[in-house]
């Protein structure tokens, strides 16, 4: 049985290293780890051998989400 319907998810940011090191605390704090670096992506998952999150490189005028996108993150506590 499945655990998840989706695979994963990627995000296009303007500001790869900025949009890195938020992610990189974020996930610390959840129990992520980076999975990959790339040069225009970095990866995020509860391990080195499972992508959930993808940030790409958008540079561009828009890489703001449209309304309705809703992103949402387990946590075992509000401290992560």
């Amino acid at each position: 049985m499945r655990s998840t319907l989706l695979g994963h998810l990627s995000l296009g940011v303007a500001d790869l290293a900025r949009g890195t090191a938020f992610y990189d605390a974020v996930m610390a704090t959840l129990g992520g780890v980076r999975c990959f670096t790339g040069p225009v992506s970095v990866g995020y998952g509860p391990d080195m051998d499972k992508e959930d999150l993808a940030l790409k490189l958008a540079p561009g005028p828009d890489v703001t989400p449209r309304p309705g996108f809703h992103l949402a993150f387990d946590a075992t506590s509000p401290q992560g």
